[in-house]
């Protein structure tokens, strides 16, 4: 029997530990950035990055077992190979796939199909967003619900996520205070079911509010294109806020502060985990970004907060 897309997440989804930043090396490369303090918060509106941010990813942790067929990958639990739970997402949809299809191969199809439709986009949007769903039903030849089911599976296999430390005790902190929450994202259709799945609660009950949660999958574009940003800045001016009352938080230096930077938000880079943090430390178009805070941690222990 398929389980509900909530419990599926919940099934497949296990804590993940940050890993620890050099924070002295950051402080060199951010000198005289302040830390974020979370009791002297001064911001109406504070609006959030989600993967790499408010959820830990472990995207791209799969590489030691990639060669091995899926059937295999599955039936075999020891040694160098993952347990036999890591793969148990896809079970359902074995019958469908070639024999020798291997995570290599499977992503190989995607994204070979992704950049195939992102040239057809690219002289309509800056930064093409696609569908997955989409992608798979043209792959695999599935209908509209099974590629969607297929989708979260094969995200749930690649892409462990798991709330960051303090992340949910920060939202409540700031709903508490009565301070405007949105979300700001690169996401797909099944973003919402894992916040709920993982927080506990719909995106709405958590406080964040609709017109100013806006996901690259509905608009067809991804940061770091700043249009993102930009419709979030006009909601906010409907409610009555302008982009320097705003606060964005995320894990990366060209999508979350240069791109938020380009209308006016003000920003914090979330420093609380090594395998998110992108500095482009080797890119010069990124040497002279800098945000306006760095937040180490979510936790209210930390020195920092």
């Amino acid at each position: 029997m398929r389980l509900p897309l909530v419990q599926l997440i919940r099934t497949f989804s296990k804590p993940l530990t940050p890993l620890h930043v050099n924070h002295q090396r950051l402080d060199q490369r951010f000198r005289g950035v302040p830390y974020l303090k979370q009791d002297t918060m001064a911001f109406p509106v504070v609006l959030f990055d989600l993967y790499g941010t408010l959820l830990q990813s472990a995207s791209g942790d799969i590489g030691r077992f990639q060669s091995l067929s899926i059937e295999d990958q599955i039936s075999q639990g020891s040694g160098s190979l993952p347990s036999s739970e890591t793969l148990e997402p896809l079970k359902p949809f074995l019958s469908i796939l070639p024999k020798e299809a291997t995570l290599t191969t499977l992503r190989t199809w995607f994204r070979n199909e992704v950049e195939r439709r992102h040239k057809d986009l690219q002289a309509t949007y800056e930064v093409p967003e696609i569908r997955v769903e989409e992608v798979w039903s043209s792959i695999l030849r599935l209908s509209k619900e099974e590629a969607f089911e297929f989708s979260l599976r094969f995200e749930l296999t690649v892409n462990p996520v798991y709330p960051m430390p303090g992340a949910r005790e920060y939202i409540d902190f700031l709903k508490k205070k009565g301070i405007l929450l949105g979300l700001i994202s690169n996401a797909q259709a099944f973003t919402p079911f894992y916040v709920e799945a993982l927080f506990g609660e719909s995106l709405k009950d958590l406080g964040f509010l609709p017109e100013l949660t806006v996901f690259s999958y509905e608009l067809g574009e991804a940061k770091p294109s700043p249009r993102l940003f930009q419709v979030a800045a006009n909601s906010l001016s409907f409610l009555g806020y302008s982009p320097e009352q705003t606060l964005y938080i995320g894990n990366d230096l060209q999508n979350d502060v240069w791109a938020p930077k380009q209308v006016g938000f003000r920003t914090a880079l979330f420093c609380g985990d090594r395998r998110s943090l992108r500095l482009y430390d080797e890119d010069p178009q990124f040497k002279g970004v800098q945000p306006d805070f760095l937040i180490k941690s979510f936790e209210r222990g930390d020195p920092c907060m």
